[in-house]
């Protein structure tokens, strides 16, 4: 009863759903970092540096 007293299949389903939204989470974090990556050296580079 530690998921808010949910019988076990829930249990399962909001466990398997939290898993998914973190490895969203990770994709979506690595996109943007990649992103912000190029437009630092995009930048750089247009600046001469």
């Amino acid at each position: 009863m530690a998921d808010g007293g949910f019988p076990p299949i829930k249990q399962g389903l909001a466990r398997f759903f939290r898993k998914k939204a973190k490895i969203n989470l990770k994709i979506e974090n690595a996109r943007i970092v990649a992103w912000l990556d190029g437009e630092f050296k995009s930048h750089l580079h247009f600046t001469g540096m």
